[in-house]
């Protein structure tokens, strides 16, 4: 990676990137520079002044452009490998490890809920009024009241209510692996003309 930056930065010495060339049409730069890297040397050297320019100038635009290029494809990689890879297996690993737990109280809840059903099929079937007492004592005589409620908070606390748990567990594993990180901090800024938004 920092060869990769290096690379930007010695092409970025030229200090082409910054020539307002807004009024040459793209596909007329890229032809020039097509020529310009498919010619020798003496071609350049022996055409009049102002082709050579800007031979010269399209080359050095469309280097700096590919070595930009590179050392993002190449950042973008070393950050999957090294950082995304990592956080989203330990992710998998936690959410791995809180699956019994998980089952267990699903299978509760499945009793329970069951029973509710059957016996609120039955209120309205006979158009009886409801009783919360008759519920409580139809669902503990298959599962009991604290395991219920044990299982509730079972519940609420392995799966929170937003949609992107998943996402936003693996979301926080990279914060946690500073070192990981670091060493790619002491890499120089790279200016692409974008808000610093």
């Amino acid at each position: 990676m920092v060869r990769a930056m290096q690379r930007v930065e010695e092409i970025a010495a030229f200090a082409l990137g910054r020539v307002n060339l807004s009024r040459v049409p793209v596909n007329r730069l890229s032809t020039l520079a097509r020529y310009g890297r498919l010619s020798r040397v003496q071609t350049i050297e022996r055409a009049p002044e102002p082709r050579r320019t800007a031979l010269l100038t399209a080359v050095v635009r469309q280097l700096e452009a590919q070595a930009v290029d590179d050392a993002l494809d190449l950042f973008t990689v070393l950050m999957a490998n090294r950082l995304i890879s990592p956080a989203r297996r330990a992710s998998n690993r936690e959410r791995l490890a809180m699956l019994p737990q998980l089952e267990k109280a699903a299978r509760i809840l499945a009793k329970a809920s069951k029973i509710l059903a059957k016996e609120l099929v039955l209120v309205a079937e006979h158009e009886a009024d409801l009783y919360v007492a008759a519920l409580w004592a139809a669902v503990e005589e298959a599962v009991p009241r604290t395991a219920v409620s044990g299982a509730v908070a079972t519940a609420e606390a392995l799966v929170p209510e937003d949609d992107g748990s998943a996402e936003a567990a693996m979301g926080e594993k990279p914060a946690l692996r500073y070192n990981t990180v670091r060493p790619f901090l002491s890499l120089r800024v790279l200016l692409l003309g974008v808000s610093p938004a």
